[in-house]
């Protein structure tokens, strides 16, 4: 199949513009102004106004660390509150990672919380609004993690990029 030279300069324009275009696109998809710096743009994705205004926002790992064995109220929707005491606040960064002097900030913003109650009060999987006396009312995706003779344990894994 011959290619004339008219074909190659239409076929040529057709993909330089399709090109342009997308580019340009890309930048409105992540919220830039055209001409804008990366660096600028990404200063200005903050979080959402609504999470900011959830006392989970605020939470870090020192927000729990003074209350290691204490009670939480953990309330099911339509169910009884079920007692769990925290257990540990633990890291979620391995060995490696935890050697970096810029990690500490962010061990703040990334840790496990491990809850334990009697087996009798068994939770499932789900979120579940969560009380404490000194801490307040929050919201905590909690997962059953083990469980012995003596109990269930629970934990919830905070991530928070920052």
């Amino acid at each position: 199949m011959s290619l004339s030279r008219r074909k190659f300069i239409k076929a040529g324009a057709v993909t330089a513009v399709s090109a342009s275009l997308s580019l340009s696109l890309a930048d409105t998809i992540v919220g830039q102004t055209p001409g804008q710096s990366p660096k600028r743009a990404a200063s200005q994705l903050g979080f959402p106004d609504e999470s900011q205004l959830q006392s989970t926002f605020y939470l870090v790992r020192d927000s729990f660390s003074p209350y290691l064995n204490t009670v939480f109220t953990v309330c099911p929707v339509g169910a009884a509150d079920v007692d769990v005491k925290l257990v540990e606040v633990g890291d979620t960064m391995s060995a490696a990672t935890k050697k970096s002097a810029a990690v500490v900030d962010a061990r703040q913003h990334s840790f496990s919380l491990m809850f334990y109650s009697p087996r009798k009060n068994a939770l499932s999987q789900g979120t579940y609004t969560i009380k404490h006396d000194a801490l307040g009312t929050f919201a905590l995706f909690v997962v059953p993690v083990d469980i012995s003779k003596r109990g269930q344990y629970y934990e919830a894994i905070i991530n928070r990029l920052s």
